[in-house]
This record gives structure tokens, sequence and C-alpha cells, in this order.
């Protein structure tokens, strides 16, 4: 770097996007910031390379900003390499720390002359209940508590006073029958959905949260609010759900096939424990074409009941039934296509599909009675 950093007030139409950033901001995500910044102020100013003309950081925060007047903005001077270097690695060092269930408890309950932390905005508060939720502080009620003394640093492996406590709590030793090499686990046909549970609502929503919940949950969020179930499936079958989508673990076109199979397993793994504890399940085709076909490994041929959820107006949607159908020997399926707005509910609607709404489309159709 040449130079030393600087902080400017510029106008954020003025600032270009980098063609490397990887992120990509989904509404719930969009919606959650606007609250915080609206509540809080701006906190994280955007980072800017002078050098190359391009933004490195607050691709999100810009956009939010555009015809807002200046935004705070640290500039510096790097050259491109050592730019892809910062866009791979700013954000992903924080993925590395670890999490203080007790902190975080106390964070949000006060305490110690501090007040319980609250917010106007519900995007926030689910936001808040995912994070509880994710590392293990939310009560079926879903209001969040502290854990028992040690309870954070306890050892995974012990399950001497989990299995006494919550038999539902960690992932047991099992191994379920497999109809393939992988030893991916074979779903069992009589616990198939065979109808979508209303209301259908996606983990860590506040929807999901509510007890006794006798809808369906689906997983068409972001993993990290679903990755500790692979740790504990127990949250799952303690929301009182009767039917489930199997967890979307996500998938890009550069993934490894290795690692998008390792996803694969997890899901089907999970969906064949809750069905032996009574669930009935949806078979996820959400994930990128490359693993399609890989992505039925386990799913017996009598199967019918999939759901996905719909992307850039509906666009895969009929190669992702086409394929169950051709798996299932049939186009009599139960076929589930979550969110995607109106052309796509249009589309359900000519198809023979369920469509049900994700929170941004409820949001966007709100208005006057």
């Amino acid at each position: 770097m040449t130079g030393p950093l600087r902080l400017e007030y510029i106008d954020a139409a003025s600032l270009s996007e980098n063609p490397a950033n990887w992120r990509r901001h989904p509404e719930n995500q969009a919606r959650a910031l606007s609250a915080a910044i609206a509540e809080c102020g701006w906190v994280k100013p955007c980072i800017y390379n002078e050098l190359t003309g391009r933004l490195i950081d607050g691709h999100l925060r810009r956009k939010l900003a555009v015809g807002s007047g200046p935004i705070p903005v640290v500039i510096g001077s790097w050259d491109e390499a050592t730019e892809r270097k910062i866009l791979a690695t700013l954000d992903n060092t924080g993925l590395l720390a670890e999490t203080d269930a007790t902190a975080w408890a106390q964070l949000l309950k006060g305490g110690n002359g501090h007040d319980p932390l609250n917010t106007a905005s519900q995007d926030l508060a689910d936001l808040l209940g995912a994070v509880s939720e994710s590392v293990g502080l939310l009560d079926t009620d879903g209001s969040t508590h502290a854990p028992e003394d040690g309870a954070a640093n306890a050892d995974p492996d012990d399950e001497s006073e989990t299995a006494s406590t919550d038999p539902a709590s960690g992932v047991p030793d099992a191994l379920w029958p497999s109809d393939n090499d992988w030893g991916v686990p074979t779903l069992d046909p009589r616990l198939q959905a065979d109808a979508v549970d209303s209301p259908c609502v996606a983990w860590g929503s506040s929807g999901a949260r509510s007890k006794p919940l006798r809808g369906t949950v689906c997983f068409y969020t972001h993993d990290r609010f679903f990755e500790a179930l692979w740790s504990n499936p127990g949250p799952v079958l303690r929301s009182g759900c009767p039917t489930v989508v199997e967890p979307n673990f996500s998938t890009h076109e550069q993934m490894p096939a290795a690692f998008a199979l390792w996803g694969i397993y997890r899901k089907r793994w999970l969906a064949r424990y809750w069905q032996s504890k009574g669930l009935r399940v949806f078979v996820d085709l959400n994930v990128h074409p490359n693993f399609r076909r890989l992505n039925l490994l386990g799913v017996p041929r009598s199967w019918r009941a999939f759901a996905t959820r719909s992307h850039s107006e509906g666009a895969a949607l009929d190669d992702e039934f086409g394929l169950a159908a051709e798996h299932a020997g049939t186009d009599q399926l139960l076929f589930l296509v979550y969110g995607g707005g109106s052309r796509v509910k249009q589309l359900a609607g000519e198809r023979g599909w369920v469509w049900v709404p994700e929170q941004s489309d409820v949001v966007r159709n709100k208005g006057p009675k």
C-alpha cells in the first residue's frame, strides 16, 4: 500500500463497484442492513481503492445509500493483486471467530446496568433470533436464554448429560440404509411429504420460532442460520413442525464435487433422522446445475415430494421439475416453489405447482387494504 488511509465523505453513486466482488446480497440482508443503519446510523464505512478506482468493501451499503447524499468511505491505494487478496480475506477472516454463547446472551438480555437490546425492526429481530438459534440459545417460545455454567464449553462428543436432559439433542451415531456407493442415506418413501402444511416458513424467521408450529419448515436462508443443526438437529423436532424441506447447503459453479457431496450427505442424513422421529420430508432440488443428478443420491424412485427456491424469475424451475419427474417416472409430483415473486406465482399456477411467498414477497406486496 502507498500512503496512509484517509476517511472522506463521498456521493455513493460515484463509487464504482468491483467486478470481482463475489458476495451476493439477498433481500432479507438488505432489509436488515437498512434497518440497522436507520436505528444506529453509519457505523462501518465503505472501503475504496483509489489506485484501481473500485470498491473493495461495502457494495450493499453503497447501493442502499445511492441518492441519500455523501457516505463515509475509507480510501487507500493498493495494486490489483493486493486488492484481490483483500477481497478474498477481508470478511472471511471473521468466519474463523468462535462464538461465546454466554456473552451473546448477556449482550441481548442486558445486565450490569445495561438494558436489554431492543429493536423496532422485525427484520433485525429475525436476524438476532437466527443468530441465537445458531448458537443454541433459543427457547421453544422464541426467547433467548443464557446457557448454564459450562454449557458453552461443553464437549460435543460427551453425550452423558445431553442424552439425559434432551433426547433430541446431538447427532447420534447412526448409519441409515443406503442404495448408493457413497453411503448417502436413502430416504423412507413412507414419510415423504403429502401436503404443504401451512404456514411454510424459513428456519430462523420469527414464524419458525413459534411453538407449536403446525406448518412446513424450509431452509432457504443463509447457511449459517442452520449449520448448527448438523451438531444438534433437535431444535427442528422441538419446533413442533410436521413437515420439513431438506436443509439447502449452498453450492456454486466452482465448488468441487466432493464438497457438494458432503452437503448432500448432510442434508439427506438430517432428513432421514427427522423421518425416524416422524417428520415428513420434501427433497430439496435447489442446487447448482452441475450437481443436480448427484443431488438425487438416496432419493427413491418412488419419491414424489420435491421443493426448490425460485431464482431469476423461475428460469430453472422447468429443468428442476423435469429432472424430478424423470427420476420419479411420473409428472404427478407435489412440487413446492418457495419465493420468486408474482411472475413465479403465475408460473406455478399454470404448471400445477404449490407456490408460497418468502418474507421479501410478503413485504413487497404489503400496502393499504
